[in-house]
């Protein structure tokens, strides 16, 4: 996150794959917790409510609920193998709209990438479920600081 905030000046969403429409060629993205309100469609909706996760265990927490804005984005996953650290990419466009899900910001996300073929390759290439998403193509700026640092480039 740290990384794309520092290329991009803007906000970025933390997240992870909470579902995948084949039909569509869209993930669903987002994160329980709190997010940056900058990304929401409509921050006046945005919505601070009981964290459904914890709220036996930890009564006092919250999240943030909210649908983030549309327009291109980047995703960037980090990852480190045996030998390596990895810099996963993959670019698509957030779909606005009203919210696709109750509780945690998400974004509805087309890929550029068929679904498939994106899946095929993430898991080859082996990874966390976590990725950063910021509304910017960053891909070059990526892959330069990919080869500074020797990270392995994949681009999906």
């Amino acid at each position: 996150m740290l990384i794309l905030r520092g290329l991009s000046g803007q906000a970025v969403m933390y997240g992870e794959i909470f579902s995948a429409d084949t039909t569509e060629n869209c993930l669903l993205f987002g994160h329980a917790g709190m997010q940056d309100a900058r990304l929401a469609e409509h921050p006046g909706e945005i919505l601070i409510e009981p964290d459904g996760e914890y709220r036996e265990s930890e009564p006092d927490s919250a999240w943030m609920s909210f649908r983030a804005r549309g327009g291109r984005v980047t995703l960037l996953s980090i990852f480190c193998d045996t030998e390596r650290f990895k810099f996963i990419v993959t670019q698509g466009t957030a779909i606005a709209g009203a919210r696709r899900l109750l509780g945690s910001p998400h974004a509805w996300i087309h890929l550029d990438t068929p679904l498939t073929a994106f899946f095929e390759k993430a898991l080859h290439t082996g990874m966390t479920q976590h990725w950063a998403m910021v509304h910017a193509d960053l891909t070059a700026e990526l892959k330069a600081l990919a080869a500074i640092l020797g990270a392995e480039w994949v681009e999906i």
